[in-house]
């Protein structure tokens, strides 16, 4: 499926981009829980590190531009 189709189309009650969107906030809670595991009580930073990768993957995709059609008469 192309990744365009799904954040413009509609998913259940909410388009794709919303979805998305949530999933951004929960990468964002992920590093500083993460942090603090790993920083006070020594811990594995492998959740500070996947908040990190899945926020910069959510964000380069909820960046691309969309397709704006023209409604030209030709």
């Amino acid at each position: 499926m192309n990744m365009q189709k799904f954040l413009d189309s509609k998913h259940g009650k909410f388009i794709g981009r919303v979805y998305m969107l949530v999933l951004l906030f929960l990468f964002n809670a992920f590093i500083p829980i993460g942090a603090v595991m790993y920083y006070l009580h020594s811990m594995t930073p492998l959740l500070l590190y996947l908040g990190v990768a899945g926020t910069v993957a959510c964000i380069a995709v909820l960046s691309t531009p969309t397709k704006i059609e023209s409604n030209q008469d030709s």
